[in-house]
């Protein structure tokens, strides 16, 4: 089960957004929808991989918020009327989470309960020791100081990732998305926002009083293909890590 943590950034300093940001995600498919649980703050259980995808996809970015990602087999049937009941380990992870949030260069955090204690542990916790368990090692390439060093990664034949491990592989997903939807311009995300609701490049020139190849140099420097191609995969280790680590979805055999 998924539960979204999401504080508003610098809310001493700026209105009060979180009326805009339920109104962005009333329409997200929930076990519990989304709502304020205290002051700057609001707090929602997404139904699937997929919801919880799409939820974290409007909030990077709509931009200037902490997002945590809790993660953690609670059982769905004792769910409570409102989120500002919720209880158990995924609530528990989205708080430590959203917390962690504040101290990274993206503001988003995934956590999820360790096996060995129950506690929540934050993916860049295990960043350093899952990738030394997989084999990353560092190779110099090249014949001149030029060329440089690279890190390959060589993941050992057959292993099974533990849940931290995955966490980490989606953080580190997720913070590279946010990285390329954060860094884009106004009149990029103008355009994109165009683009995602279905407009041809030609009604988007007219829309924006720009030439048909201003709308493509925008596209392209938006990085808006790149982005689309990747969401796939963040849905895919979302679903992992809510399975424990199997690849189906729902109803397959």
């Amino acid at each position: 089960m998924f539960v979204l943590t999401i504080d508003q950034v610098a809310s001493r300093r700026t209105a009060d957004r979180i009326p805009e940001l339920l109104a962005m995600l009333q329409d997200v498919p929930t076990l519990l929808p989304f709502e304020r649980t205290v002051g700057d703050e609001a707090q929602g259980v997404p139904i699937s991989a997929i919801a919880a995808a799409e939820a974290i996809r409007r909030v990077l970015r709509s931009g200037g918020w902490h997002i945590g990602i809790g993660c953690a087999p609670d059982a769905q049937e004792n769910l409570p009327t409102s989120v500002r009941e919720g209880s158990g380990m995924a609530f528990v992870c989205a708080r430590e989470a959203v917390e962690a949030s504040k101290r990274l260069p993206v503001s988003l955090a995934v956590r999820v309960p360790t096996v060995s204690n129950g506690e929540g542990t934050t993916a860049d916790e295990v960043h350093a020791s899952s990738a030394a368990k997989r084999g990353v090692r560092t190779a110099a390439r090249g014949r001149s100081a030029a060329a440089g060093s690279a890190v390959e990664v060589n993941p050992l034949r057959g292993e099974a990732l533990d849940r931290p491990a995955r966490a980490a592989e989606l953080q580190a997903l997720l913070h590279v998305i946010g990285i390329v939807v954060q860094s884009r311009t106004v009149a990029q995300r103008e355009a994109v926002q165009l683009l995602e609701s279905g407009e041809t490049g030609q009604a988007i020139a007219r829309a924006l009083s720009i030439t048909p190849q201003a709308v493509s140099q925008r596209r392209l420097g938006a990085h808006w293909a790149e982005e689309q191609a990747v969401w796939p995969l963040a849905v895919r280790l979302l679903h992992e890590l809510d399975s424990g680590g199997s690849s189906k979805r729902a109803g397959e055999v």
